[in-house]
């Protein structure tokens, strides 16, 4: 379903381009995040010149904004509200899913989730392959997983206002904003039933990494998300394991929706030989960019890689290098097949914007985006345990699984 674009949307909507050809001349320092980063900012400077083109947009925009002055009667609207706005049906138009327009506030929201720490629910939004529907993932020990929050549970509503998948931004600002203790209504769908909640807002301390020994010999680790500074927290627990007696090891990046690209570089980085091919990058040049690794192994132990459908992005880059250099199998379902890299960038009002700006490919050149990595030993959790926000693990018929391919 496409949105609805209000008639003052559409007045603004060019105010942009005519901020950028005629305003900024600063060139702007940029963030690099994927699905948050990227490295290598664009500079943003003025135009030199003014074309048919934009002669005709900002005609057709002074137009329309006398019309609003002369004869509009709805309440008045903030000017930096209008920008806004027309920012957003700027970026929308371009029918790219993964490009946005982010307000100063959003902005801000976006980097303190990413440095690690947000005030919320501890629950993750994600809209499914279609675009359709929105599903849920709480955190362990959030607000959200305390009150009954369920994985997969299908977003309906927040303080009695439904959201479509591609207002996932929107309820993710609702269940942020405000302060600590300030209650939330979410109502869910889980199978056929519909379920309230009403969640208290809590600081939420993310963690990236966690680990196990599953067994004398095998260890686990757990990356929930490519963020912050994933690669030495995870050097930490990989060193912490090895004490306890590891000979094996799991990696499990199942639901990882992806994160910062140079976090999952680093982390294969520790995998593979010196100048092993890890991740290769096509942008609008149409110019390949290689990255190899750096470094000799630092994780020389067998290896299996946990993967599922909802596993994304950064995600799906770490997972192909390990498969596709052979260092280790795949154990586990097709993953989500985001093959695009977006690139953040802030402006000095404190606003952003996220492009889609790269296509990645596997070390031998492989498709990902909208096909995804296929495991080398498929494995489904089926029935009643695929609903389950925890599995035991005898349960856990994927970890199971790679605990068996471990062992042969």
């Amino acid at each position: 379903m496409k949105k609805k674009v209000n008639l003052y949307k559409v007045i603004m909507l060019m105010i942009v381009t005519v901020m950028v050809t005629f305003i900024l001349t600063t060139v702007f320092v940029y963030n690099v995040l994927q699905g948050k980063v990227k490295t290598n900012p664009i500079i943003i400077g003025a135009s030199s010149g003014t074309t048919q083109e934009d002669s005709e947009l900002i005609e057709t925009l002074h137009r329309f904004r006398e019309l609003i002055n002369q004869e509009y009667i709805g309440d008045e609207v903030a000017e930096k509200t209008l920008i806004d706005g027309a920012v957003k049906g700027y970026v929308e138009a371009l029918g790219d899913p993964y490009s946005e327009y982010y307000t100063a506030d959003e902005m801000k929201s976006i980097m303190e989730e990413t440095l690690g720490n947000y005030l919320g629910v501890g629950m993750q939004l994600g809209a499914d392959v279609t675009n359709d529907v929105v599903y849920l993932w709480p955190m362990a020990d959030s607000p959200a997983e305390k009150a009954g929050i369920q994985n997969d549970d299908i977003l309906l509503k927040v303080n009695d206002v439904a959201y479509h998948a591609s207002e996932v931004d929107k309820a993710v600002a609702v269940l942020k904003e405000g302060k600590e203790g300030d209650e939330v209504r979410v109502q869910v769908k889980r199978g056929e039933e519909i379920k309230d909640f009403v969640l208290k807002k809590e600081v939420i301390i993310l963690k990236h990494i966690s680990s196990e020994m599953v067994d004398e010999e095998i260890g686990k680790i757990t990356i929930d998300s490519f963020e912050g500074d994933t690669a030495q927290e995870f050097k930490d627990k990989y060193e912490e394991l090895k004490q306890k007696g590891m000979k094996k090891l799991i990696v499990d990046v199942r639901d990882n929706g992806g994160g910062i690209v140079q976090e999952a570089l680093d982390i294969a980085d520790f995998f593979l030989k010196k100048d092993q091919v890890i991740l290769v990058q096509t942008g609008k040049d149409e110019k390949e960019k290689v990255s190899k690794s750096k470094n000799d192994p630092m994780v020389t132990e067998p290896v299996i890689v946990l993967i599922n459908e909802r596993s994304a992005s950064a995600s799906e880059i770490f997972a192909a290098a390990i498969q596709e250099n052979g260092r280790g199998k795949l154990v586990g379902k097709t993953t989500y097949g985001k093959g695009v890299i977006q690139t953040m960038r802030q402006f000095t009002d404190g606003s952003g914007i996220k492009l889609t700006t790269d296509e990645f490919l596997t070390p031998k050149k492989n498709k990902i985006n909208k096909e995804g990595v296929k495991p080398d030993v498929e494995v489904a959790i089926e029935g009643v345990l695929a609903g389950k926000p925890v599995l035991e693990r005898e349960e856990d018929t994927q970890l199971q699984k790679a605990i068996e391919e471990l062992k042969k």
